[in-house]
């Protein structure tokens, strides 16, 4: 299904997104959701909604590195303030990665893409899951 894209500075609500899929979309489909997944209370939901969205449909999950998060936290820390900050980087990273977990746990394909590599890399996944006759 293509539709007319749009920016929106607000919150993504993954929960609406999926039910509308859901009710719209009855036949199995590659669903490829890209995000930043940026720190925010509704992080869990897209687990959740991703989840229920794979019982019917492959769902790709390309989510969009921070590239200056990645390289704050593998910086050497100079003073104290530069440790907690390296220290903080490195969580959020750690949070990342325990979501990309959490999505394949639940049956959902999950990237973890520098901005500059997810057209190509969502083309050959979507390559792949063709030549393995995944849908």
């Amino acid at each position: 299904m293509l539709t007319q894209a749009r920016a929106d500075a607000s919150e993504g609500d993954h929960a609406a997104a999926a039910a509308a899929l859901m009710r719209t979309q009855q036949r199995r489909s590659l669903i490829v959701w890209l995000t930043d997944l940026a720190e925010t209370a509704g992080v869990p939901d897209v687990i959740e909604c991703a989840s229920q969205m794979a019982d019917r449909h492959l769902v790709l999950c390309a989510m969009l590195r921070q590239m200056d998060v990645t390289a704050l936290a593998a910086s050497s820390p100079a003073t104290p303030a530069d440790l907690f900050r390296v220290l903080a980087a490195q969580e959020v990273l750690d949070r990342r990665e325990a979501l990309l977990r959490g999505l394949r746990r639940r049956g959902a394909l999950a990237l973890d893409l520098a901005p500059a590599e997810v057209a190509s890399a969502v083309v050959q996944r979507y390559l792949a899951i063709k030549e393995q006759n995944a849908l």
